[in-house]
This record gives C-alpha cells, structure tokens and sequence, in this order.
C-alpha cells in the first residue's frame, strides 16, 4: 500500500518537473525568437560578422553540390547538372503533342467544376475588407526584409494606416497598377496616389 502511494507521489512529481521542463523550454524559444528580433533590428542587415556568417550558412545549406545523373554517375560539374535537371523536368512538363482533336474528346468527357456563380464570384474585384482580412491572417512579427515594418505594427494601427495601405492594394490588384513605384523612395507620394 505504501510502495502504490509512493509510486503515485513520484508519478505526481515527474509529472509536474515534465511540466516545468515544457513551460520552460516555451519560455526559452520565446526568448530565442525576441533575441533573434532584438538583433535583427539592432544590426539590420548591415554585413557584419553575424549576418555574414548565417549567410553563408544558408547558402552552403542551399546549394546543390552535385546530383545523380540518370546513369547512377555522381557529377558536380555545373554543366552537368544543369543539363540533366533541364532533361528531366523538360521530360515529366512536355507534351507528347497531341492534336486538337485529342485534347477535345478528353475535355468533353470532363464536367466543369466552377459554376457560374463560382466563376463570378472568383472574377469580381478584391475588396477593402478582403485586404485588412488577409494582413490580419499573417503572422505578427514577419516581415518580408529587415528594413520593412512588421505585420504587427499595420495590425496595431489598423484605424490609421488602413486607409494608406488598402488603396495602394486595391490599384495594383484591381486596377493592374506596376509595383516598379513601391521601392522608389525618392517620392514616397507616388504609391500613394
């Protein structure tokens, strides 16, 4: 009776140390995630020993140093790769061309899935609303570079950057306004037109 109590204290006890464990490591990878921000921010993207470094290691991690070819040869001659990743995928994405004629008996036997209901729906202009849904679905604190605002402060100042943001949006997707205007600092007015 004593060992099946005590048994029951040691399995309250590992329980609640796998407890503290997991609380702490959350904390610790919260830590990690606001250091990694502090120093992006602090740093930026300037070419320091840091960022230089983790780029280098991306790029060795990214690279492709040499590939199987279909003759089970291993070859890292750039040549070489380049040639047989064009073969290959130029095999599996090419067509054995077939005639209209072909590719109509083929369709008719498909039924269309997109109504046109479903089809109006997918062609009618995007709007203010879907913008603000969309930016509040992505994640708080990505960006897409270093030197760009987070998602969070555009979340956060909804009510006054909204407006700024939405009409810029909407122009280049229902409008087909060109995005060469967004990176020229030179007139900050120029997107906001």
């Amino acid at each position: 009776m004593k060992k099946a109590a005590r048994w029951r204290g040691s399995e309250l006890f590992i329980r609640e140390k796998e407890a503290l464990v997991e609380k702490l490591s959350s904390q610790e990878e919260v830590f990690r995630k606001q250091q990694s921000k502090n120093n992006l921010l602090r740093w930026g993207n300037r070419n320091s020993k840091f960022f230089h470094a983790q780029s280098v290691q991306r790029k060795s991690r990214n690279t492709i140093h040499g590939i199987l070819t279909a003759h089970d040869d291993f070859s890292n001659s750039p040549q070489v790769m380049a040639n047989f990743i064009l073969e290959y995928f130029g095999t599996i994405f090419t067509s054995s061309k077939p005639s209209t004629s072909d590719i109509e008996v083929f369709l008719s036997d498909l039924e269309p899935m997109v109504t046109q209901n479903m089809n109006s729906i997918l062609c009618a202009p995007f709007t203010a609303e879907e913008v603000k849904k969309v930016l509040f679905y992505m994640h708080l604190d990505k960006a897409p570079s270093p030197d760009v605002m987070m998602t969070l402060f555009f979340q956060k100042f909804w009510s006054i950057t909204g407006g700024e943001i939405t009409k810029p949006v909407l122009k280049v997707f229902n409008d087909g306004d060109s995005l060469e205007d967004w990176n020229d600092c030179s007139n900050p007015n120029s997107i906001l037109r």
